[in-house]
């Protein structure tokens, strides 16, 4: 029968890797401790029609915004504008062509009205009565 005899070096070495184990662990940081960075919101125009827009949340598309009329004959149209807007607002002073003959002047002004808010203003005109039934700014989500 044998009895293990004791070896000193190998105890020390033993307690080096559990202490280099032990710092290694104390020094990862806790996810608890990181802070997160809040989400980025931001609202891009369209690069092919002025009227439209892209919401992100981050990297996440959340919505996105256009201009649509129904007007003569049961039918819906797109409504589309190529103006280049600024860092924070866009202008559009466009006619709305509804059937021949037949416009509205179309002022649309979409710009940051504060850190977190988007604000529309749309101005219609017409010289004549226009069968216009509905002009609406519509959203669809993603």
């Amino acid at each position: 029968m044998r009895i293990a005899s004791f070896r000193p070096h190998c105890l020390i070495t033993m307690l080096l890797l559990l202490l280099v184990m032990l710092l290694g662990i104390g020094c990862r940081r806790s996810p608890a401790r990181e802070k997160v960075a809040p989400m980025t919101w931001t609202a891009l125009i369209d690069s092919a029609n002025s009227y439209s827009f892209h919401v992100f949340k981050g990297k996440t598309p959340i919505c996105s915004t256009g201009l649509t009329g129904w007007g003569p004959h049961w039918a819906w149209f797109g409504i589309d504008a190529d103006v280049k807007g600024t860092e924070h607002d866009v202008v559009v002073d466009k006619p709305l062509l509804v059937q021949p003959g037949q416009s509205i002047d179309c002022s649309y002004h979409a710009w940051q009205s504060g850190a977190n808010t988007v604000s529309f203003q749309y101005v219609l005109r017409s010289q004549t009565a226009v069968p216009l039934t509905v002009y609406c700014h519509d959203a669809e989500h993603g």
